[in-house]
């Protein structure tokens, strides 16, 4: 059996058998008469049953409360012969069994038992199929494969045997499990199983420690299962060793920084390939409790040593630990992990506790989003009612402002409109007056329109000629007061037109083109002064021809007074003469 062996595993086994056999020597002397009577009063049942192993109370070891008596290999052979009944009687029995030790030839064979696999032939009648298939996480695994047991002389060879074998098992897994794929650190326990079993007994194996062990949930993309485990983790470390939590919280040291590879390659990439093998003993018989155990059994060992490091110094402690354990020391690990008040209810409440919490944390993660995206839509809606109070605040502003400006304009031009009323009234008054002014002419001229009348029978030429040049004065006279009149009547109209045209009115029609109305009624005022001073200056030509006519028709009066004087005096003198003549004759 020994030659089937490596010389490490051969020299184990020899020390265990050693220790067993003085143990066992020790206590056959001491129960030696308890046996015999036990063994001759047991009937058939009993003596099925005994023929599976003795086993007696020892605290002392660290495999068990109990120990086991006999040859390993017959007492494991006794098991496998009747595997389904022992299994389902006494399945205490096997873990201590498995706790006493699992012969190596035997190894391969337990391990299929142990996990099921040997109930899912068709995972290995399927597994050719699988391979002809094409994964999308090849790549990966390939690039993952040469980082796995890298001293190993088995796999440190590029595309040697057992490295295409554990290519295939992560492939084949990959394209069997979608959901999950493939997960880094897998590899590992894949090639723990190769360097026990063939290839295909292997993927079923691990397809088995996958499903069975909670290992599926755990390796997920998202692993929400290995966060579960880290909140177990640090929640019994809590418990159990309460001066380390105190340094890890001190420091900021999660367990998800130095455990998560503990749980996702069940310690074989952290621990040596011998003490590897002997954990998957123990998880295939204790699932997923025993690597809380054992974590917790080197943080305990490891306590002092943690508590005086920071976080690099405590990574570096665990790397050097791990890979150093020899047969005392691993013998000593399993004695601390076993006596680990750690029981599958405590993991389940604290399980249920994480799930609770996250739960909890989700709700207020959930409701923290919910009064985010609230508080964005308020803060818009602030922002923009701000915006349009900034924009109406403005628009009163600028209302305020135009209002001013309106107001002023209204003002100035009132002040025009009362300027130009005023401007207006001056130019009536003036215009009254130059109408009164006029009637006066006109009533003076009335009295020399008679000119026309006037004959030139009996007229001298001076006066014919002046009474030539008299009518035609008048007749240019005539036409001027005609035109000044048009004048007037037009310049009336525009003065009715500006009275009719109230401000009030038009106000919208004047402040929109204020400046053009301002522009245009300043030209209107200017022409208005410009005819009125073409008017007046008419009136007084016309003042200057009445007083010139009133000159000549004085001459005139004195000329004919003085034509009547000497008409008078002629007419004297012809009645002298006449007289005279009558005189004469009479006498």
């Amino acid at each position: 059996m020994s030659s089937n062996l490596d010389p490490d595993t051969a020299k184990l086994l020899e020390k265990l058998e050693e220790q067993n056999r003085i143990i066992e020597n020790s206590q056959k002397k001491q129960d030696m008469t308890s046996t015999n009577k036990s063994t001759a009063s047991s009937n058939l049942p009993q003596t099925s049953k005994k023929a599976l192993g003795k086993v007696r109370a020892d605290n002392g070891l660290f495999w068990s409360e109990e120990y086991i008596e006999g040859d390993p290999i017959d007492l494991w052979g006794r098991v496998i012969a009747d595997w389904d009944d022992c299994l389902k009687k006494r399945p205490k029995y096997i873990k201590k069994l498995v706790r006493y030790n699992i012969p190596q030839p035997l190894r391969c064979l337990l391990w299929q038992l142990l996990s099921g696999a040997d109930k899912q032939r068709y995972l290995i009648e399927g597994y050719a199929d699988l391979l002809k298939e094409t994964s999308p996480h090849e790549k990966t695994i390939k690039r993952d494969i040469d980082r796995t047991y890298p001293d190993h002389p088995k796999f440190n060879c590029p595309n040697s045997p057992l490295q295409e074998s554990m290519f295939n098992i992560m492939k084949a897994y990959s394209l069997y499990d979608k959901e999950v794929g493939y997960c880094q650190g897998n590899a590992f326990i894949a090639g723990l199983l190769l360097l026990e079993m063939p290839e295909e007994e292997a993927f079923a194996v691990f397809v088995q420690i996958m499903r069975k062990y909670n290992m599926r949930e755990m390796c997920k993309p998202n692993m929400a299962e290995l966060a579960v485990c880290m909140y177990q983790l640090e929640c019994l470390i809590e418990e159990l060793l309460p001066d380390l939590h105190v340094h890890f919280q001190a420091q900021g040291f999660r367990a998800s920084v130095y455990a998560s590879s503990w749980f996702l390659t069940l310690f074989a990439s952290t621990v040596p390939l011998n003490l590897a093998t002997r954990i998957m003993d123990f998880v295939l018989s204790e699932g997923l409790e025993f690597i809380f155990r054992l974590s917790m059994a080197v943080l305990s060992i490891c306590s002092r040593d943690l508590v005086k490091q920071d976080i690099e110094g405590m990574l570096t402690h665990f790397h050097k630990e791990l890979a150093k354990h020899d047969e005392i020391t691993v013998q000593v690990l399993f004695d601390v992990a076993f006596t680990m008040k750690i029981t599958s209810k405590r993991l389940k409440k604290l399980e249920k506790d994480y799930h609770t919490r996250r739960a909890k944390e989700t709700g207020d993660v959930e409701m923290m989003k919910k009064f985010r995206r609230d508080n964005c839509v308020l803060l818009q809606k602030v922002e923009a009612l701000e915006n349009e109070n900034a924009a109406f605040a403005e628009k009163i502003i600028q209302g305020t402002v135009n209002y001013a400006t309106t107001a002023e304009e209204l003002e100035i031009l009132n002040m025009e409109l009362s300027d130009t009323k005023k401007r207006e009234a001056v130019a009536q008054s003036e215009l009254s007056a130059a109408y009164n002014q006029i009637e006066e002419l006109k009533s003076k001229l009335e009295q020399y329109t008679r000119l026309d009348d006037i004959t030139v029978d009996g007229k001298t030429p001076e006066e014919i000629d002046m009474i030539t040049r008299l009518k035609k004065q008048l007749s240019i006279s005539q036409q001027d007061q005609a035109e000044t009149a048009i004048l007037l009547r037009k310049m009336k109209k525009h003065v009715d037109d500006l009275i009719v045209n109230d401000p009030n009115s038009t106000l919208k029609l004047e402040l929109r083109s204020a400046n053009a109305r301002e522009t245009m009624f300043k030209e209107e005022l200017a022409l208005l002064r410009e005819k009125e001073a073409d008017q007046e200056k008419k009136i007084d030509a016309l003042e200057k021809t009445v007083d010139a006519y009133k000159r000549e028709l004085q001459d005139a009066n004195e000329k004919i007074k003085n034509y009547e004087d000497e008409i008078n005096n002629l007419k004297s003198g012809r009645n002298d003469v006449a007289n005279a003549t009558k005189d004469t004759i009479t006498s």
